[in-house]
C-alpha cells in the first residue's frame, strides 16, 4: 500500500505549477511542463535576474519551445541544460530541418559559449534535389558538409562549393551541445547549493548560498483518503494494461489535468534492482523526439515504478505482424518514415548523449507509436552505458531477445560487443517490416518455414526482385530499398556492419543508389544453422500485402 501512495503522492505532486523557490530574486522556471528548467545564469525574456549577460537570455516561443538567442539572429531550441556540467544542448528552431544552412550566420565569439566536445574543419556544398550525390545529403537539407580530405570520394557534379567552416561538432545535423564556463558555478552545484550574483561586485561576481526555506511554509503529504482518490483516478486501478514486458506490466493512467502516462510497475527486482538503475540512468540522458519521454520514477524498497508519457498507438509489433496477413495497414511510406525515425534515435543514443547508450534490445515490441505514428524507442531495461572512444563493452552474459541478438553478444569468435550490436538488432527489424513477419519463431521448432533475410538476399543476388507482390513501383522500391539496407545491417562480423550514421544516409537516399550487400549468410554457416534451423526455399513468392 505504501507503494501505492508513494507513485500516487509522486503524480499529484507533478502536477504542481513549473515554478518554484528558489532565491529571493529568481524563480526556476520553464516554458511549458517538462521542458527545460531555466534559472541561474539563465532568464527568461522580461525576468531579469540571472546573469548580466544578454547571451544567457532565454524565451518562450508560440509552441512553448525554448529558444535560444545566438549573435546574428541566429535562433536554437534549447532542449536540455546540465547546470552541474555547464553545458546546453540545442537543435534547429521550429521547422527546421537543415541546421548546416545557419552554420555561416553562426559566429560564437560574441556569446558566453564555445562548441562542446570533438570538433572538425568542414566544407559545405550547396546541391540541387536531384544532384547525382548518392546519399549523403541529411535528411531534406540540400547541403553536404564534409571534412576536407573526403570530398574526392564523392561525386559532386551537382554541388556547388561555398564556404569552408573551422572548427564545428561532429554530427551537427543532430544538435548541438554548446558550454559555458562564465560564471563559474560548478562548485555550487557539487556541493548541492545555489549560485547567485554577489549583492556589490564590480565586474559580477557569483558566490554560493544554500537556499532557504520559508518559516511560515510547511511541506505536508496528502490526506490517505486523498492521495487513494488520487490514485484510483490516476491508474483506475491499474485495470488499463497496455502490456507486458520481461521487467514489468505497463498500465495507462491519467494525471489530474487529464494529461495520459504509461506507468510501468516493474517486477519484483531481484538483486541491486539493475534494470530499474539502467532504465532510469539511461533515460535521464535522453532528450530525443524518437525516444520515449521518462515522466518520472518512484521506489519503495523492491517495489518500483516508472512513468512515460502515453503513446496512444502502441508498439510496432502491432502493425507489421499480424496472424490474419493483414501487414503494412500503415503503407509502405509510413513505413520508410518509422524506419527512419527509429534509425535517428539509435543514432542519438550511440553519439547523441555524452556517453554512448547502447540498447540491446531493439524490436517491434520496444518501438512504440505516437498519434501521428512517429516511433519512440522504449525500454532501455538491458541498456548500457560506455565511453564513445571504447571500442568494445564487457558483459558477462547475454542480453537481448531471440532473433535479434547480434552474434558477437551470443559468441566473441564473430567480434567484440559494440554499437554495432545495436546495428544488427535494426536490420533484423528492417527485415520484419518488410517481411511483414517475424524473421525466426523462436517458440516452435519449424523448419520449414521461410526465412525471410536469407530468402531476400538470394533474390537480391540472382538479380531479380523481391518477389513481394506490390502493384507501385515507388512502393516497391521503397521495399527495396528497406531490405537492401536491413542486409547490410545484418552482416555477421560487427566491422562489415555500417554505423547508424550512415545507415540513415542509405535510407534517405534512393535504392538505386544503393550497392548490394555481401552475403551475410556465407560466414560460420554451419554455426549460425544450430542457433537458427531453417531451409533456404528460393522458388516462393510472398503474398500480397494490403495496403
Amino acid at each position: 500500500m505504501m507503494f501505492l501512495l508513494l507513485v500516487a503522492f509522486m503524480l499529484m505532486v507533478d502536477e504542481g505549477g513549473v515554478a518554484a523557490l528558489d532565491s529571493e530574486i529568481c524563480k526556476v522556471t520553464s516554458c511549458k511542463r517538462y521542458g527545460p528548467p531555466v534559472r541561474f545564469p539563465f532568464w527568461l525574456k522580461d525576468q531579469r535576474c540571472g546573469y548580466p549577460d544578454p547571451g544567457f537570455q532565454l524565451s518562450c516561443s508560440q509552441n512553448k519551445q525554448t529558444m535560444l538567442h545566438l549573435p546574428r539572429s541566429v535562433k536554437m531550441t534549447v532542449q536540455y541544460i546540465d547546470y552541474e556540467k555547464q553545458t546546453i544542448d540545442v537543435s534547429g528552431p521550429d521547422g527546421e530541418t537543415c541546421l548546416y544552412q545557419q552554420l555561416p550566420s553562426l559566429n560564437l565569439s560574441a556569446s558566453p559559449f564555445k562548441f562542446f566536445g570533438q570538433l572538425q574543419n568542414i566544407t559545405l556544398y550547396n546541391c540541387s534535389e536531384k544532384s547525382d550525390k548518392d546519399s549523403y545529403v541529411v535528411g531534406a537539407c540540400p547541403i553536404i558538409a564534409l571534412p576536407p580530405d573526403t570530398r574526392n570520394n564523392f561525386n559532386l557534379v551537382n554541388c556547388t562549393k561555398f564556404v569552408d567552416i573551422s572548427a564545428i561538432p561532429r554530427d551537427f545535423e543532430f544538435g548541438i551541445t554548446l558550454q559555458w564556463s562564465k560564471p563559474m558555478c560548478i562548485e555550487c552545484e557539487a556541493q548541492g547549493r545555489s549560485c547567485r550574483l554577489k549583492n556589490v561586485s564590480t565586474p559580477p561576481q557569483t558566490e554560493c548560498y544554500d537556499t532557504p526555506k520559508p518559516s511560515n511554509q510547511t511541506v505536508t503529504c496528502p490526506s490517505a483518503s486523498t492521495v487513494l482518490a488520487s490514485y484510483e483516478r490516476t491508474t483506475n486501478e491499474f485495470k488499463d494494461k497496455l502490456g507486458q514486458g520481461g521487467y514489468g506490466t505497463v498500465f495507462k493512467g491519467r494525471l489530474s489535468n487529464d494529461v495520459l502516462v504509461a506507468v510501468k510497475i516493474l517486477n519484483d527486482s531481484k538483486g541491486n534492482g539493475e534494470e530499474f538503475i539502467n532504465e532510469v540512468g539511461s533515460m535521464s540522458r535522453i532528450h530525443h523526439v524518437n525516444v520515449t519521454r521518462l515522466v518520472g520514477f518512484c521506489a519503495d524498497g523492491y517495489k518500483r515504478a516508472l512513468v512515460y508519457e502515453y503513446l496512444p498507438n502502441e508498439s510496432l509489433e502491432k502493425f507489421i505482424f499480424s496472424a490474419k496477413g493483414e501487414n503494412h495497414v500503415l503503407g509502405w511510406n509510413k513505413l520508410q518514415d518509422i524506419a527512419l525515425g527509429i534509425a535517428k534515435g539509435i543514432e542519438y543514443l550511440h553519439q547523441g548523449c555524452e556517453q554512448r547508450i547502447l540498447h540491446f534490445d531493439i524490436k517491434p515490441h520496444n518501438i512504440l507509436l505516437d498519434q501521428n505514428f512517429n516511433p519512440k524507442i522504449s525500454d532501455f531495461g538491458l541498456a548500457k552505458l560506455c565511453s564513445k572512444d571504447q571500442s568494445a563493452v564487457s558483459m558477462t552474459a547475454a542480453r537481448g531477445t531471440m532473433g535479434y541478438i547480434a552474434p558477437e553478444v551470443l559468441s566473441r569468435n564473430f567480434g567484440n560487443v559494440s554499437y554495432k550490436s545495436d546495428v544488427y538488432s535494426f536490420g533484423m527489424l528492417l527485415l520484419e517490416m518488410v517481411g511483414g513477419r517475424k524473421n525466426i519463431n523462436v517458440t516452435v521448432e519449424n523448419t520449414s518455414q521461410v526465412y525471410f533475410p536469407e530468402w531476400a538476399y538470394n533474390h537480391l543476388d540472382n538479380g531479380e526482385e523481391t518477389r513481394i507482390r506490390i502493384e507501385n513501383e515507388s512502393h516497391s522500391e521503397i521495399a527495396r530499398k528497406l531490405t537492401i539496407v536491413g542486409l547490410w545491417c545484418i552482416q555477421w562480423y560487427p566491422v562489415d556492419r555500417p554505423s547508424m550514421k550512415v545507415v540513415i544516409q542509405m535510407l534517405e537516399g534512393e535504392a538505386d543508389s544503393l550497392t548490394k550487400p555481401p552475403n551475410p549468410f556465407g560466414a560460420a554457416d554451419h554455426m549460425k544453422m544450430s542457433a537458427f534451423k531453417y531451409k533456404k526455399p528460393v522458388n516462393i513468392e510472398l503474398a500480397v500485402i494490403a495496403e
